[in-house]
């Protein structure tokens, strides 16, 4: 059955224990320096995720600011547009406002100036009415100076005042 040979057990161990300490000295230390340094690349890995992470975390802040602020700044060169628009509007209604009243004063005078200048035709044209009647009547050519006297006294008359 089973059978354990001890010379074979003992050479199996000698062996087994060269073999050891040959892979000891010859693989041990490169094994060692080999884990060490896969070690380190692993930690430096996640590293440098973690802070590549912590940057994306703080460009992300950075952006939404940034944002914002963009946001803002949009809005108050929207509402200046705004209010700049409404003052020209304002300007435009306020000029058109005042060139109306203008042009309406410009009016005003101009018919109270041809009321007046109406009124003056009409009285000359009365005064030559009156002296054309009173030439008739008196069948006779006045001088000037008598004319005028004549005119003022008929003027007056009539309700007109020179």
């Amino acid at each position: 059955m089973l059978s354990v040979n001890l010379s074979d057990l003992l050479f199996s161990m000698i062996n087994f224990i060269i073999l050891l300490v040959a892979l000891y000295f010859l693989l041990y230390k490169r094994l060692v320096v080999f884990m060490d340094n896969r070690q380190k690349e692993i930690k430096d890995s996640l590293d440098a995720a973690s802070d590549a992470r912590e940057e994306a975390k703080n460009l992300s802040e950075t952006l939404a600011a940034e944002t914002a602020a963009a946001r803002k700044e949009g809005q108050a060169i929207i509402a200046a547009a705004q209010k700049s628009a409404q003052e020209a509007k304002n300007k435009i209604i306020q000029e058109a406002m005042e060139e109306s009243s203008a042009l309406a004063a410009k009016a005003k005078a101009e018919i109270h100036r041809e009321q007046e200048q109406a009124l003056v035709d009409i009285k000359k044209e009365i005064a030559n009415l009156v002296v054309k009647a009173t030439e008739k009547l008196l069948d006779e050519n006045l001088d000037q100076e008598k004319q005028a006297k004549l005119v003022e006294k008929y003027m007056q008359e009539a309700g007109f005042e020179k």
